[in-house]
């Protein structure tokens, strides 16, 4: 109800909101929120400082974001860049990466390797690699190698590394070979095929967190 209110009168469904529980009101207005963005994700973004910080702002931060990307995604970028939750910039980046990516792949790049070195970065980059089909598999492997998490580093570098194969086995397991950044066990389990699963973050919670 407050998704669908949301879209059509978000004046109106703010004021809906004030008369609900006390309790209830942030994950209504979370909802309306993500109903405005529908229709103009600009404005559902200076709507989100009016949620308290939590679990319903980052659903909203991830609705606003996935909205915007399609019609703007620099503009997206800088609005979940601005957003302090780690949790509501990884969920937004899982929607903003594979948009952005399709879009304009070297400026979805420019912004991942333009956030501070850390988790969210990490999740940037690896997002980054596994929604390009298009670029070389050689330039995703030193992409790749700049991830720091070690575990999130290995898995993309296999996932990568498994898409060469299909293309140049040789050339892959020599670049995987001569990895400065992979250890003895990492390189042969590489080479093998081995131990590769998930993707960034694992499983999506969709939209259909959205709900009156």
């Amino acid at each position: 109800v407050a998704a669908q209110y949301g879209a059509s009168n978000f004046a109106e469904a703010q004021a809906w909101i004030k008369t609900l529980p006390a309790d209830e009101q942030a994950r209504a207005l979370s909802s309306a929120i993500g109903g405005l963005s529908n229709t103009d994700p600009e404005a559902a973004s200076k709507q989100i400082a009016s949620i308290p910080e939590g679990d319903d702002r980052d659903r909203a931060v991830s609705d606003v974001v996935q909205d915007w990307a399609r019609v703007n995604p620099q503009a997206a970028a800088g609005f979940l860049k601005s957003q302090d939750s780690e949790r509501a910039q990884r969920d937004g980046l899982r929607e903003l990466m594979p948009v952005w990516v399709s879009q304009n792949a070297p400026a979805a790049l420019a912004y991942a390797n333009s956030l501070p070195e850390g988790n969210t970065r990490d999740r940037a980059i690896g997002s980054y690699i596994w929604s390009n089909n298009s670029a070389a598999p050689a330039d995703l492997m030193k992409v790749a190698e700049t991830i720091t998490d070690d575990g999130d580093r290995s898995r993309t570098i296999g996932m990568t590394a498994m898409r060469w194969m299909r293309e140049d086995e040789t050339a892959a397991k020599a670049y995987i070979e001569s990895s400065t950044v992979l250890s003895d066990e990492e390189k042969q389990r590489i080479s093998e095929g081995r131990g590769f699963w998930g993707g960034p973050g694992g499983g999506g919670r969709g939209r259909g967190g959205r709900g009156g």
